[in-house]
This record gives structure tokens, sequence and C-alpha cells, in this order.
């Protein structure tokens, strides 16, 4: 159920499943699509959508300027309007937390209720945790992707999370297999962007607030989760599974988590 709107003169591509239950507006992570919220959210009996970001799935990817959190955010608020919804419930994995947070503080008349899911931005551009896209990003357009990945693999941050969250490791090894002209640009654009992380129009919202975490997970680490979850004053984090040991069990937690908090 893949469809397409136009906005500000670009083609963007939306995954809505046109179920009659309550809509969840559930957002992927940096490089991720609806495939990554499809396989995460395992209710059937609600109606999910996800907006593929410019330059993720066939979203085209405009000026590379506009590639930013707070324009994502601004492109699902357009994609509600062409939907004509009035309002919805959100949720976000990494970087769609991130917009997610955005949407509360920019749109609060818009967000009924927001799940923030493996949080990895806050309130600083270029977290650390995050500066490994950069690297990929270079090695990539340094080298191109075959002896990029070849030497990607050599470095210590390879090292260190094929150690610590092999889960990690898989995603950053796919990067390799895109689009360069696609992903370069999004891994250094958000990588380095301003995330435009508001915590006092969030608070000010007043809508329910949940965040999620889990272990094993160095690029989304539990103490980013409870930072933010201390900035918000939510009461705290909400532990899934941790995906690299059963994935099926890591989406029922955070299925669980969305539900209990939609409005």
């Amino acid at each position: 159920m893949l469809h397409t709107f136009q906005h500000n003169g670009l083609s963007l591509q939306y995954y809505d499943n046109q179920q009659e239950g309550p809509v969840i507006v559930f957002q992927h992570g940096l490089t991720g699509n609806h495939l990554q919220t499809r396989g995460t959210f395992t209710d059937g009996n609600y109606r999910l959508i996800t907006l593929n970001c410019r330059g993720h799935g066939d979203s085209d990817l405009g000026p590379l300027a506009e590639l930013s959190i707070s324009t994502f955010a601004d492109d699902v608020i357009a994609l509600l309007d062409h939907l004509q919804l009035r309002s919805a419930s959100v949720a976000g994995i990494s970087m769609g937390a991130a917009i997610c947070a955005v949407l509360i503080a920019r749109y609060p008349g818009r967000i009924n209720s927001a799940t923030l899911v493996r949080p990895a931005f806050h309130r600083k551009r270029a977290p650390e945790i995050q500066q490994v896209h950069c690297l990929v990003a270079n090695y990539i357009e340094f080298y191109g992707p075959e002896v990029g990945l070849k030497h990607f693999k050599e470095t210590e941050s390879y090292e260190t999370l094929a150690r610590k969250s092999a889960d990690n490791v898989n995603s950053l090894v796919a990067m390799f297999a895109m689009d360069p002209a696609r992903v370069v640009p999004l891994l250094k654009m958000i990588g380095m962007g301003d995330p435009c992380f508001d915590a006092k129009a969030i608070r000010q919202a007043g809508i329910p607030l949940r965040v999620i975490g889990t272990f094993y997970d160095e690029i989304h680490p539990v103490r980013k989760a409870e930072i933010i979850r201390l900035d918000l004053g939510i009461a705290s984090v909400d532990i899934a599974y941790p995906k690299i040991l059963n994935r099926d069990r890591y989406n029922q937690d955070v299925t669980a988590v969305i539900k209990s908090n939609l409005v």
C-alpha cells in the first residue's frame, strides 16, 4: 500500500495500510524506510502510516541543503494534510524519534501522543554516537562503496561495534550497498545537522510521552534514552528486549508500548 504525493515540487512516497483502526504515524530511522516500521509495529488492527523521508525509499532526495530533521518533520505534516488527518499519534525510531520531537514542539495541536524508540539525537549537533555515520559517508565518498567497505572494516569503530552490537554493524555495512548519490548526503546532513530538540516546548505541549531503550545497541544506548527521559520529565524508560537476541520479542515490546500510549 505504497502511495506518493507532491510537496514543494517533490514526489514523496508513503506507506498507508488503510485500516479502520486508530491512526499511528511511525517514522523510520536514517537510511531506513517503511519496511522498518511495518516490521516493528506488528498489530494489524491499527492504521499504520509511514512517510519515506526525502532520499529514503522512492521519495525524491530534493535540494541537499534542505535535508534535515526539521524539514522531514514539516514533510510529515504535509502528509497529514494530504491525508486530511487533523491529528495523529506518532512514533519514531532513532532519526524518526528526533522527527517526533520536532513535531511535538512545532505542531502540538496536531500530535496526540508520541513514542520515541531508541532515540539517538538530543540537543547537540553531531552526537558522538552518530559520528560513525559520517565516517561511513566519507569512506563511500573517498574510496567508493567496495573499497570503502573494505577500509571501514579495518577501523577501530567497526571493530568496537562488531564486538558490542552486531546489529549496528549490519546496518552500517548495508549502507555501502545503497546509492552513493543519496546515502552520502543523507548521512552527512542528518549526522551533522541541527536536531532542533526543544525540551521546553515539548514539555509545554502536555501530550503523553514514552521513550523506549534497549540493550546491546551502541548507536542508540539506553543512557541516551535516560537523558532524554530526564529532560522531558518522563517517569521512566521502557526497556524493550534486545533486538539482536530476539527480534520478534523486541517488536512485540515496542508495539505494546506504542499501543499503550495512543490517544
